[in-house]
Order: structure tokens, then C-alpha cells, then sequence
């Protein structure tokens, strides 16, 4: 298993961001607990990332057309809601997580 930051570096050789496949992975686990709708709050606080680490994330995958961003209901200062309208992407992205997080030494490929 390799540590933290050497997930995080495959995180960003994969997706150009340290932080993606570990915030996809903990947006499917917080979809999943029965949230119809996520906050990028709800995701930081599954990851034990700052807000500020998760939003770009999040803001990727909306334009992506992953997340879907829903109408603010109390004004500018209440929670920002998303949707997850293509789940499958985010499984995608999940499953690059959990071989970048079970993963061990390169191997080297025989020719």
C-alpha cells in the first residue's frame, strides 16, 4: 500500500490534481450514505481535505457534466448543492483510486 503522498503524486500523474481520485472516491461514499444532494463541506469533511482542496474538484466535475450545480435556495451564503448526474464516470475514477491506494512498487513490465 503506498502512503499518502505517493497517492497523491499517481492522483496527479493520473488526473492533474493531487487531490481528484481521493475526492471522487469520498463523493461516491458521501452520495452513497443516502444524500440525495453533496456539498463540497460534506466531501472535505469525508476526505479530511480543506474545503478549498475539494471545491476545484468539484468545480471540474461540473463542468465535466459529472456533477450537476443546483440553485442556491437562501441566498448567496447557504450551502451550494450538487447533483451527481453521471455516476458512472465517477465509478470510473473511483476504481483508478482504489488501484492507486492498494498499489505497491512499480513492477517492471517483462518485453
Amino acid at each position: 500500500m503506498l502512503d499518502g503522498e505517493a497517492r497523491r503524486a499517481k492522483s496527479a500523474a493520473l488526473f492533474n490534481n493531487r487531490h481528484f481520485a481521493e475526492c471522487a472516491a469520498h463523493l461516491i461514499e458521501v452520495s452513497k450514505s443516502g444524500a440525495e444532494f453533496v456539498t463540497v463541506r460534506q466531501i472535505a469533511a469525508a476526505s479530511q481535505l480543506a474545503d478549498s482542496l475539494v471545491r476545484p474538484v468539484v468545480l471540474r466535475l461540473v463542468d465535466a457534466g459529472v456533477l450537476e450545480k443546483l440553485p442556491r435556495l437562501g441566498g448567496g451564503r447557504s450551502p451550494q448543492y450538487y447533483r451527481v448526474v453521471d455516476a458512472e464516470i465517477l465509478n470510473w475514477v473511483s476504481l483508478a483510486h482504489s488501484v492507486v491506494v492498494h498499489s505497491t512498487a512499480p513492477q517492471q513490465l517483462d518485453e
